[in-house]
């Protein structure tokens, strides 16, 4: 009897060793979708939508910001002439700078945005053959090198994962191969880590611990793709659609740039007559 409960405890442990496996390869699998979703998929799609829409938006924006600046000039000139005082050009200035912060915020980080875009643009790409390989030798080290996956690892090992992760996000197929080589170097000189937990209480907790995590990244996952760039996916792939907005945009851009010059010259008459003595 006691040979048939160990035998029974042994296939129950063996078992959660096979369940315990299979999650780290699902977790591992899950990380470098991640990886790939935040790291590739995102900037893509922003640079997609920036250099097709997004730097028009942005061009229409700083119109309407300085179409609205004008404004704001001739309503200050106005009450100046209206109540017989005068206000100095570097006082209206200083007036306009402080409302419209907020607006020139905007401006700059659109602007960051669109730079970025055109920087990624313009970047050499890499063929499909090579982003597999660079697929192929990151999960390759998330198996072996991953915080979450392997808990017990020496610290020399985190200073090769934070190399790992610099190269990947840079795109660097070269030095990507040349830490895996390491890493095996590394590996090769030491004492196996054990992947599976000793004891049958402390594999059950590592199932529990790497089945939340599967559960939580994957909500990760699903929130970061209903926001944008992910949003504009659908856009994105119509080229009719594309091609409306991109017209319309064009479109609003040539009214405010025409009113742009109508509105300046009112602002600088009223500017010129302040200023007269």
């Amino acid at each position: 009897m006691m040979i048939s409960c160990s035998l029974g405890v042994s296939l129950e442990y063996e078992e959660a060793k096979q369940q315990f496996h299979a999650l780290r390869g699902q977790y591992a699998t899950l990380l470098v979708e991640y990886v790939v979703l935040t790291d590739t998929v995102r900037p893509n799609l922003e640079t997609e939508y920036m250099m097709t829409i997004g730097h028009k938006e942005y061009q229409l924006f700083a119109l309407q910001v300085e179409y609205l600046q004008y404004k704001r000039e001739i309503s200050l000139y106005q009450a100046a002439l209206n109540r017989g005082t005068k206000i100095t050009e570097a006082a209206v200035a200083e007036i306009v700078e402080r409302e419209f912060e907020e607006y020139q915020t905007q401006l700059g980080e659109q602007l960051k945005q669109v730079m970025k875009a055109e920087k990624l643009f313009g970047a050499e790409k890499l063929s499909a053959e090579e982003s597999k390989v660079l697929r192929q030798l990151y999960r390759a080290l998330v198996r072996k090198l991953h915080p979450d996956l392997n808990p017990n690892l020496p610290p020399q090992a985190a200073t090769f994962w934070n190399q790992v992760v610099a190269a990947y996000q840079s795109v660097d197929c070269q030095k990507l191969a040349l830490l895996s080589d390491m890493v095996d170097e590394f590996f090769a000189g030491k004492q196996d880590v054990p992947e599976t937990p000793s004891s049958m209480e402390t594999l059950q907790q590592q199932i529990q611990d790497i089945s939340g995590k599967i559960e939580s990244l994957k909500k990760q996952m699903e929130q970061i793709q209903s926001n944008p760039p992910f949003t504009f996916r659908e856009l994105l792939n119509n080229p009719i659609i594309v091609l409306q907005k991109r017209t319309e945009l064009d479109r609003q851009i040539t009214i405010y740039t025409e009113q742009l010059d109508a509105i300046r010259k009112i602002r600088d008459e009223l500017r010129d007559h302040d200023g007269e003595e």
